[in-house]
């Protein structure tokens, strides 16, 4: 038991120890509130267990197949992701949720970081080619698929949309129609819209200069762009044939690091709202399917906000 007169230099380490008999229904002084702040400030110091406070960010990616959204996503969680051996076909046969969180340092010595929880929605490709095996092509209702993944991860607010593109082959009309349905079907005002140009490990400035000139000089790709304000950045990833060489593969990472900087950058300054699910034009058509996810959007929001209501 204490005395009456508070001892403020408390053996802080001693007392930390898992007690049996510790507790007891004596009563004490209560200390005074300088030497209980002190005290939770060490208990939590030595605490394995932190809440961290987030912020989140939820995005949908969409493209066509083969344009490495997929590996995208790995780059974001780690910049030394090297993705697997190549296949003809997409292994993203559904849309699925890929959640992960990052610390953001701002870019600024000695500043206070930012944690951000990522909900990533990936989907498969628009205009996809199966295995024979599995019967025809995939059709674009993966786009209701996307939204229902979307509903089963309580996802109410999109604030990014990536779409993703490559131009090894150069932008064809196929490339451009792609664009134009994921625009259509997902974009808002509220929504930041970024086109990202994949397969870019190796593009130097001039090259990135060059693929921007010529998506603006494509005159449907371009008019899409200026409507709904596009963002235009690059990505890769790491060539396994650079592990031969220490110094490529040291400029090869720290290539594919300042490309994911600016789309992890991209991704943290979207409007902390974001657009409503249930405001997009994807869930707004008139098909009969398309209303019942409607429906069932609406319903969510509701039952979210009597969850709010009751806490």
């Amino acid at each position: 038991q204490m005395s009456s007169t508070h001892n403020t230099s408390v053996n802080f380490d001693a007392h930390w120890k898992d007690d049996p008999n510790s507790g007891s229904d004596t009563d004490i002084d209560v200390l005074p509130q300088h030497i209980i702040q002190e005290i939770q400030k060490k208990v939590r110091h030595r605490d394995g267990h932190k809440l961290l406070q987030a912020t989140r960010r939820n995005a949908i990616i969409l493209g066509r197949t083969r344009t490495g959204k997929s590996t995208c996503v790995n780059v974001l969680k780690d910049v030394t992701h090297v993705p697997p051996m190549p296949t003809l076909f997409s292994e993203t046969k559904d849309a699925q949720f890929k959640p992960f969180s990052l610390k953001d340092d701002n870019g600024k010595k000695g500043s206070i970081p930012t944690n951000y929880t990522i909900n990533i929605v990936d989907t498969p490709g628009l205009f996809e080619v199966n295995r024979v095996s599995e019967g025809d092509g995939r059709d674009n209702s993966f786009i209701k698929k996307c939204i229902r993944k979307c509903l089963e991860n309580e996802i109410a607010r999109i604030h990014c949309v990536l779409i993703f593109l490559t131009v090894e082959g150069g932008i064809n009309d196929k490339d451009v129609k792609a664009i134009e349905i994921f625009l259509e079907d997902f974009a808002s005002s509220k929504v930041t819209a970024c086109l990202c140009i994949t397969h870019a490990e190796s593009f130097d400035k001039r090259r990135k200069d060059k693929v921007v000139e010529e998506l603006k000089n494509y005159p449907k790709a371009s008019k899409l762009i200026d409507q709904h304000k596009v963002k235009i950045l690059f990505m890769g990833c790491v060539d396994p044939d650079m592990h031969s060489d220490p110094i490529a593969l040291t400029n090869a990472y720290n290539k594919v690091a300042k490309m994911r900087k600016k789309l992890l950058k991209t991704i943290f300054q979207a409007d902390d709202q974001g657009a409503l699910l249930a405001s997009l034009k994807a869930i707004k058509q008139s098909n009969e399917s398309t209303l019942m996810l409607a429906k069932e959007c609406r319903n969510f929001l509701v039952s979210m906000t009597e969850k709010q209501r009751d806490m």
